[in-house]
């Protein structure tokens, strides 16, 4: 990216626990960077589980990372973008939104990313 003339920073999390949700914003404010763009793509199945094995940590895990994340992250670049009077946020899901996922990704499936404010 920098080659190309492009600023980029990276920052890494485990965005399926909810202390790394926190790390990864509190890292994003510490740098300083105000975002232009945000692209909300991260997201797994992480597991398929029927609906009598699917445990709360697995629940948490999948909607931490396919939710919590983004709306968080959202939240926490969206001033910066409010008060310049730009900014793209671009939330991306996967097609099991839309078809179900198949056996076992329920959970998964259900989630959508937040709408940009």
């Amino acid at each position: 990216m920098r080659n190309l003339g492009a600023q980029a920073d990276v920052l890494q999390a485990d965005l399926g626990q909810v202390s790394g949700i926190h790390q990864f914003v509190v890292e994003l404010k510490a740098s300083g960077v105000e975002p232009d763009i945000l692209v909300n793509n991260a997201g797994s199945l992480v597991k398929r589980a029927k609906l009598l094995e699917f445990t709360e940590e697995l629940y948490d895990r999948v909607m931490n990372l396919n939710v919590k994340s983004a709306w968080f992250i959202t939240q926490a670049v969206a001033p910066c973008m409010t008060q310049r009077g730009s900014g793209v946020i671009v939330n991306l899901s996967s097609i099991a939104a839309r078809n179900g996922g198949g056996s076992g990704a329920t959970v998964y499936a259900a989630p959508r990313p937040p709408s940009p404010p």
